[in-house]
C-alpha cells in the first residue's frame, strides 16, 4: 500500500522577487541525511528527486513533495517523513550549501555527468538565454509588485469595513474551543514555513487539497482579497505555540513573511484554512470525512462604502487581476526561455551516470532504515 503524499511549495516568485523557506524542509538536528544535488539546467535533477520519492512512497512510505514554483511540474525536494531524509536541489535560486558536511548534509555533484567541452561549444547562446530569462523573471515581479500595491488598497478599504473586534472575537472563539482546556507547555512548540499556493508559468496553483487530506478538522475561513484572516490565525497559533504544538504555516505569495494563511496542527489532527478567490479549498480529495467550520468573512464586512472610497475598491479590484496575469505570461515565458537553455545541455549529459547516481542514493537510504 502507498504512502501519504503532500505537494506543496518552499518558495515563491513574490513582490520583492524569489522568496524561500528552503531552510524549514528538514533542519540540522532532525535530519538524519540530507542530498543536496548540484549540476545546471536540464542534467535531471528534478526527475532524480521525484523517483527517489515515488520509489519510498510505492513502499509505503509518507512522502513531501516540494514543488517548484518556477515550474509546478519540476520538484525542488523530497522529504522522507519517517527517514527524516531529505533530497533537494541545492543550485540557483535557491541555493544550499552544507552546513554539517558527512555528518548531515553530502553534496551530490551531477556535473560529473555531463561533458563540459560540449556545452562550451554553445557558451554564448547559454550566456544569452540566462540573461533573458533573468529579465522575464524581473518583469515577473515587477508586475507582482504592481499587484501588491492594489492589494494593499483593498486591505486598507475593508479595515474600514469590517471591525477589529469581529477578528478577535472569532480568534478568540476557537482558541477556547481548541485549546484552552490544554496547558501551557514548557517547551514553545516549533513552527515550519511553506506555501501551499504558488505563482508559476501555469497559472496560480494551490496543493492546499494534499495538504489537508491528513487532518480531521478544518476551520475554514471564506475571504476575499483584501481581508486579513492573519487577524484570526496569528493569535491562535501564537496560542497553540505557546502549549507546545508544533505547527506548519503556509504563507501568501504576495505576502510571504506577514500574509499567514493557513495553519496545519498535525499533533491535534487540525487545520485553519483561508478560502479565496485565489485558492479555492473544495474538501478532501478522496472523499473522507472531516469536520469542517466554516465562516464567511466577506459577510461580517458590515459598513457599506460610497463615494471615491467605494470607486477606489472597484478600480483596485478591476486593476489586481490582469496585474497577476501579466506576472504568470512573464513567468510563462522565462519557461520557454529556461527550456531553451536546458537544450544546450541535455544533449551533452551522460543519464546513464545520473541513474547510477539515483540507484546509489536509493540503496543509501534503504541501508540507513
Amino acid at each position: 500500500m502507498s504512502g501519504m503524499e503532500r505537494h506543496l511549495f518552499p518558495g515563491n516568485n513574490t513582490p520583492s522577487g524569489f522568496f524561500s523557506y528552503y531552510e524549514y524542509i528538514l533542519n540540522q538536528d532532525e535530519g538524519q541525511k540530507i542530498y543536496c544535488l548540484k549540476g545546471g539546467p536540464g542534467v535531471g535533477k528534478s526527475t532524480l528527486i521525484g523517483r527517489i520519492g515515488k520509489r519510498f512512497l510505492e513502499q509505503g512510505e509518507d512522502v513531501d513533495f516540494f514543488h517548484c514554483s518556477a515550474d509546478r511540474n519540476s520538484l525542488d525536494a523530497i522529504l522522507l517523513k519517517k527517514r527524516n531524509i531529505a533530497v533537494l536541489d541545492g543550485t540557483s535560486p535557491h541555493v544550499i550549501d552544507p552546513v554539517n558536511p558527512g555528518a548531515v548534509d553530502t553534496i551530490v555533484n551531477l556535473g560529473d555527468c555531463w561533458n563540459e567541452h560540449g556545452i562550451r561549444a554553445n557558451r554564448h547562446r547559454i550566456i544569452e538565454s540566462h540573461k533573458r530569462c533573468s529579465s522575464l523573471f524581473s518583469g515577473a515581479y515587477h508586475y507582482l509588485a504592481a499587484a501588491e500595491q492594489l492589494y494593499d488598497n483593498l486591505r486598507e478599504i475593508y479595515s474600514f469595513r469590517i471591525k477589529p473586534e469581529e477578528y478577535t472575537k472569532l480568534a478568540a472563539g476557537w482558541i477556547g474551543k481548541e485549546l484552552a482546556h490544554k496547558q501551557i507547555a514548557s517547551r514553545r512548540g516549533a513552527t515550519k514555513k511553506f506555501f501551499a499556493c504558488a505563482v508559476t508559468p501555469q497559472g496560480i496553483v494551490s496543493e492546499l487539497s494534499s495538504l489537508l487530506n491528513c487532518v480531521k478538522k478544518v476551520y475554514r475561513i471564506e475571504t476575499c482579497v483584501g481581508l486579513e484572516p492573519e487577524r484570526i490565525l496569528k493569535p491562535f497559533a501564537e496560542s497553540a505555540l505557546n502549549r507546545g504544538f508544533d505547527l506548519e504555516l503556509y504563507y501568501s505569495p504576495l505576502k510571504p513573511e506577514t500574509g499567514l494563511e493557513h495553519i496545519i496542527c498535525p499533533e491535534l489532527g487540525l487545520a485553519l484554512i483561508t478560502d479565496s478567490d485565489l485558492q479555492h479549498w473544495s474538501g478532501a480529495e478522496d472523499g473522507r470525512k472531516q469536520e469542517i467550520i466554516t465562516v464567511n468573512l466577506c459577510e461580517k464586512a458590515g459598513t457599506v462604502i460610497s463615494g471615491a472610497l467605494a470607486e477606489l475598491e472597484r478600480d483596485s479590484r478591476e486593476r489586481f487581476y490582469p496585474l497577476l496575469d501579466q506576472a504568470v505570461y512573464c513567468l510563462s515565458k522565462a519557461k520557454e526561455e529556461h527550456d531553451r537553455l536546458e537544450s544546450y545541455y541535455i544533449p551533452h549529459i551522460d543519464f546513464d551516470k545520473v541513474r547510477n547516481l539515483e540507484k546509489q542514493i536509493t540503496e543509501e537510504i534503504s541501508e540507513m532504515g
